[in-house]
Parts: structure tokens; sequence; C-alpha cells
């Protein structure tokens, strides 16, 4: 197996105080197992394809898409960017994340068509990864 992919993330906390009851909440909470999921154990892996990759009517038996090097940006449920990441050669990438909902966007400079209009929403599952191939339109016919 190729360099391990390299990924980004950048989380948003959230401070709030609401006298000695937050926090003393957050200690049981924590003592009793029910903490956040680790982002090590957490997140989005796959591949990204795009397709098609040769013009006129697709032939039978031929694959008609292919692996593709980029950057992406994952962006939360308000459309603040949580994490980028930049797949392989082989359109392998691998991204930690807290479990939740997110939507995974091409950078300007990805090589298909219209990148930022291409958006695929994913949802990290509590305790594993979200395993998934994203297909990005070349705009090639």
């Amino acid at each position: 197996m190729g360099p391990r992919p390299r990924s980004t993330a950048r989380l948003r906390s959230q401070s709030v105080t609401a006298g000695g009851f937050l926090p003393a909440l957050a200690i049981s909470w924590l003592a009793c197992g029910a903490g956040p999921a680790s982002l090590e154990n957490t997140g989005i892996r796959g591949q990204v394809l795009m397709g098609p990759v040769t013009p006129g009517p697709q032939r039978e038996g031929e694959p008609d898409e292919a692996p593709f090097s980029a950057l992406f940006h994952v962006l939360d449920d308000e459309d603040v960017e949580v994490a980028r990441f930049e797949s392989d050669e082989d359109g392998r990438f691998e991204v930690a994340l807290a479990p939740a909902d997110y939507t995974i966007v091409p950078d300007t400079s990805a090589p298909i068509m219209n990148p930022t209009r291409q958006r695929h929403e994913v949802t990290v599952p509590q305790e594993d990864y979200a395993e998934v191939t994203l297909r990005f339109d070349t705009g090639l016919r």
C-alpha cells in the first residue's frame, strides 16, 4: 500500500457555563463511559472517482471512471469547514471526524466540472468510519 493520504482536521468548540452544574454533569457523564467518540475511531474513508473519462458512448465492459487526486473540504451542517483532506493518486482518502452529518466538497482546483457544486452528504456513525465511494462528473460527453 502506498503512502497514507494526508488529512487535517480543525474542530470548532463551544464553551457553555451554568454554574457548577455542567462541570459536575460532564464528570459524571465521562465516568459512566458515555464520553464522545475518539477521533481515532470515527470518520470517513473511501475513494473518489471521476467520470466519464472517455468521450462518446460507454463501451460495454470498459470502466468509464477513474480515481483522482484532489483537495476536498468537509463542511458541517452550517456549511462551516471543519476539516480538509487530499485523496491520493488512487483516489483513496481517510479523515478523522466526530460522529455527525457532513458535506464533502471538492476544492476549486479539482479536475472536474464545477467542483464546488458537486457536493456529497455523508453521515459519520457513532463508533466507526463511514466507508464511501464518491463519484464526480467530469462534464465529458
